[in-house]
């Protein structure tokens, strides 16, 4: 069966950690389909252990778990999905947009409509049997709707199972933990996840928040979407990186070495055509130094935000970062990079 005997590729990070640049400049490759945040927005049986009939496999690919409609529709913005909501939409209790179509899809295709319903149409005619099957043949489907040769699954986090991929390869990036927090906690969309695991809304606000029941200012979604940074927010923030860098190198240490690239986005800062090359390489992509030229050109200068805090938020930040700067090698480095 087509792609199952082939490794599946991946790129996990940790948010706000420089993988939807690389992403994108990955996408730019004739050889490449990468599909951003591909299972990120499919629900809890996306990993199902067992044999998965059409009917099912059809309905896990239909899945959103996100919470990214009713943000989106009160007003918030992410330039990661493409995917842009009519005035219509935005005013409709209960929107529903399946995760696919709303995120991944888009960027391989401009009638992601289209695309979906060809790929569940695909997903329905399928036999029963494990999503470790499913996938690979899936993905196949998908190079060829699309004249790709490589898929690239690649999330923000860690969406690599090792009871369905077993035989993977996976680039993991990663950026300085300080770094991360204050990126994340000038996001929206993380500022509003974590305000809503500081603070839950309850099903009962849930309910009114896809049936629109509230004005804006009643809101309980808007409200959670205009916290602010605080010492909380930081602390919270930091130990969701700490806590996604301590997953990935768990997993990661599981799999060969050879399956294995690390990558700190710092470096494709510093080197960007020379770290892409290196990254088609690991991925088996035709090796192509005129994209990895042009694409360079997509990074822009990044401005540290760390130095310019108050030195007391800075140690704290530093502390609270401190582990996973030394699991990802971080520690060492940035003292070499301070003393010159």
């Amino acid at each position: 069966m087509e792609g199952v005997a082939k490794p599946q590729c991946f790129i996990t990070g940790t948010g706000r950690c420089g993988s939807t640049v690389l992403s994108r400049m990955l996408m730019r490759h004739p050889d490449a389909l990468v599909l951003r945040e591909f299972f990120s927005t499919l629900d809890a049986r996306r990993f199902a252990a067992g044999p998965v009939d059409a009917p099912t496999l059809a309905s896990i690919l239909s899945a959103d778990r996100h919470p990214v409609l009713p943000f989106l529709q009160r007003g918030g913005t992410m330039p990661e999905i493409l995917y842009r909501l009519s005035e219509a939409q935005r005013r409709e209790p209960g929107l529903q947009v399946p995760g696919l179509q709303l995120v991944a899809l888009p960027y391989l295709t401009d009638d992601p409509a289209r695309l979906y319903a060809e790929t569940i149409e695909w997903a329905r005619s399928q036999p029963s049997r494990r999503l470790a099957e499913h996938y690979p043949a899936l993905f196949g489907f998908l190079r060829a709707q699309t004249g790709r040769r490589v898929a690239i699954e690649a999330s923000a986090t860690n969406n690599v199972d090792l009871e369905v991929f077993p035989y993977c390869r996976v680039l993991h990036v990663h950026r300085s933990g300080p770094e991360v927090v204050l990126s994340m906690a000038q996001h929206p969309f993380f500022r509003l996840m974590a305000a809503l695991a500081l603070d839950p809304l309850t099903a009962e606000q849930w309910a009114v928040v896809r049936a629109r029941l509230a004005r804006d200012e009643d809101d309980p979604l808007v409200a959670r979407m205009a916290v602010r940074p605080s010492p909380r927010l930081d602390t919270f923030l930091a130990h969701t990186w700490t806590t996604a860098v301590a997953r990935n190198v768990r997993m990661l240490g599981r799999l060969p070495r050879e399956h294995v690239l690390e990558l700190a986005f710092e470096d494709l800062l510093a080197s960007p055509e020379a770290t892409l090359q290196r990254v088609a390489e690991f991925f088996g992509l035709s090796p192509d130094p005129v994209w990895a030229r042009d694409v360079a050109t997509m990074l822009r200068p990044v401005e540290l935000r760390l130095p310019g805090l108050e030195p007391d938020r800075q140690r704290e930040l530093a502390r609270l970062c401190a582990v996973g700067q030394i699991l990802t090698g971080r520690e060492q480095r940035e003292r070499l990079d301070l003393l010159g």
